[in-house]
């Protein structure tokens, strides 16, 4: 006995192979891109980092290399002064963690503490600026001796705050005897909170006269990214209240927490704007706000496009970030960061069929195309962040820019993908547009069939049965033929024909072998519509029609 097995090459090319190379060269892309525009061009070598000469009016510096390392120890700025950075037990590279790296013949933990120290030469004595962001590990900060931040470390000390926000600190480089400047930078820091330990937030040196590359810039493009989502969601929201449709509230919504979500991260505008300085309600804040974001993509995908996500894999997403939100809501910090790691995997699975889904059922049209390139820029933006987090590349959080260009493209690129017959509309808000199993109106197998196939030849089907039918209900209302149809409706044009008159457009529309190549389904809606007003009409024949009128609403 032989057991074969047949395999869908074209299927499995588009589902696997194609989405796994898209995904790579995605990895590859933000590799690359982050090689060329984020990595410094000078980093530190054995805790020494030579700025001479750098060119501070085109762009910030930042302090990345080998940092001074000294586990389980918290040294003073002057003892690290007097030894030299150059003389510590060992390095860990910033912005980076300390987990799992090898320190002088074991693997440091993810908890712990140590100091970390950097010296910076400069070729000017000019005043600077040094921002430093939210920092997820506790620290506290010298600069050339001087004592910056006083922050809770293991031994908390009375009347001493833990800092909850980005910081600018001025900077006074110190003279050498041989030439040149210098500035010691000494961070005491501990890690009993998160799932990781170090400094993998960036940090950045400039003068004082270039701050607005690290005040003003950042916050105006996480600003403007917040602004432009938000009035995305905003129109969305209209939209989808218009013409009655779940997905386009599911991907406001979306929009909305992306707009959010800008306002969380980076420069962290939300909580300057409402003083949301605890550190744990920050935290717990983002990690909810992402979750959800991504919650409302999931039901997008699933609601937009039912015959391509089937329920279960969506509503298995929507479970999965609401236990990942559960846990935000119930533990600290400490917990409920490790969350993370879980979401980024099921996200980036849901990811890679979402790619071979499009790819497998929306590839024929040029809207279809646009909504595709749209949907991979968020993919790539997506990669970015997965990247960053898991430090991987010095770069920042890109998700939401990625976000905003797939929500213009799901918006402008809506109705053309179901003329093409590639975009299965989901049904209206109404319960009533519920198809029931045991619906037996003329009208029920063609609507149902539309709704479980969503191509091209189930529409047309639907049309010629719909139109077939109203013109059937209007003849028998008004005790009259298709012509006075025709002329009463003003929807279609009547011809005479040698003194007689005939209806050849509607005819054509009548039968599906001369139904038009290119049909003009607003007109058809408009018909339907127009005898679902009829006074006469039953309620369900009016339901019936009004709701097969509804899926010509977006063509």
């Amino acid at each position: 006995m032989h057991l074969q097995l047949k395999v869908n090459t074209n299927q499995l090319f588009l589902r696997v192979v194609f989405p796994v190379a898209l995904v790579g060269l995605s990895v590859a892309l933000v590799l690359l891109l982050n090689a060329l525009f984020h990595q410094p061009p000078r980093k530190a070598v054995k805790g020494v980092l030579d700025l001479q000469g750098w060119a501070f009016d085109k762009q910030p510096a930042l302090l990345a290399g080998d940092w001074a390392f000294y586990w389980n120890e918290y040294k003073s700025a002057d003892e690290i002064k007097a030894q030299g950075v150059q003389q510590s037990p060992g390095y860990l590279n910033f912005p980076g963690v300390w987990n799992g790296k090898e320190f002088q013949g074991r693997s440091l933990p993810l908890l712990g503490y140590g100091t970390v120290a950097l010296q910076i030469k400069l070729t000017s004595g000019d005043p600077f600026w040094l921002k430093v962001p939210i920092l997820t590990n506790r620290y506290q900060l010298w600069i050339n001796g001087e004592q910056q931040v006083y922050d809770n470390l293991l031994e908390p000390r009375a009347g001493h705050t833990e800092t909850t926000h980005s910081r600018l600190f001025a900077v006074q480089p110190a003279p050498l005897s041989e030439g040149g400047y210098e500035v010691d930078l000494v961070f005491q820091l501990v890690n009993d909170r998160h799932r990781a330990g170090g400094i993998w937030e960036p940090l950045y040196l400039t003068k004082q006269i270039y701050q607005d590359d690290l005040v003003k810039w950042p916050k105006a493009f996480d600003a403007t990214l917040a602004f432009l989502l938000s009035c995305a969601s905003l129109v969305i929201l209209v939209l989808g209240f218009r013409v009655r449709r779940w997905p386009y509230l599911w991907l406001a919504l979306f929009a909305a927490f992306m707009s959010l979500r800008a306002g969380t991260v980076n420069e962290r505008l939300f909580f300057e704007l409402f003083t949301i300085t605890d550190w744990e309600v920050q935290q717990a804040i983002e990690h909810v706000v992402l979750f959800a974001a991504f919650t409302f993509f999931a039901l997008y995908s699933g609601f937009r496009f039912p015959s391509y996500f089937s329920p279960p894999l969506h509503w298995l997403m929507v479970s999965v970030n609401g236990v990942l939100i559960a846990l935000v809501l119930l533990t600290p910090p400490s917990v409920f960061a490790h969350t993370i790691v879980l979401f980024e995997l099921v996200t980036a699975i849901y990811i890679f069929v979402w790619i071979g889904a499009l790819l497998e059922h929306i590839r024929e049209s040029r809207a279809a195309k646009l909504l595709f390139i749209g949907g991979m820029f968020c993919v790539v933006c997506g990669v970015n962040d997965i990247l960053y987090t898991l430090n991987f590349i010095d770069s920042t959080n890109l998700i939401h820019l990625g976000a905003l260009g797939f929500v213009c493209a799901s918006y402008f690129y809506r109705g053309e993908l179901i003329r093409q017959g590639s975009l299965l509309e989901a049904v209206a808000f109404s319960k009533t547009q519920e198809i029931k199993e045991d619906d037996d109106h003329p009208l029920a197998e063609a609507y149902s069939d539309f709704q479980q196939r969503g191509d091209d030849k189930s529409l047309r089907a639907l049309t010629v049965s719909a139109l077939n039918y109203a013109v059937h209900q209007w003849e028998a209302i008004k005790s009259d033929d298709k012509i006075a149809f025709a002329q009463t409706s003003g929807l279609w044009r009547v011809t005479n024909d040698g003194g007689t008159l005939k209806t050849r457009t509607l005819d054509k529309y009548l039968k599906l072998e001369t139904l038009p190549q290119n049909p003009r389904y607003k007109t058809v809606g408009k018909s339907l519509e127009y005898v679902a007003s009829l006074e006469q009409l039953g309620g369900t024949d009016k339901e019936w029609l009004k709701r097969v009128a509804g899926i010509y609403e977006n063509l």
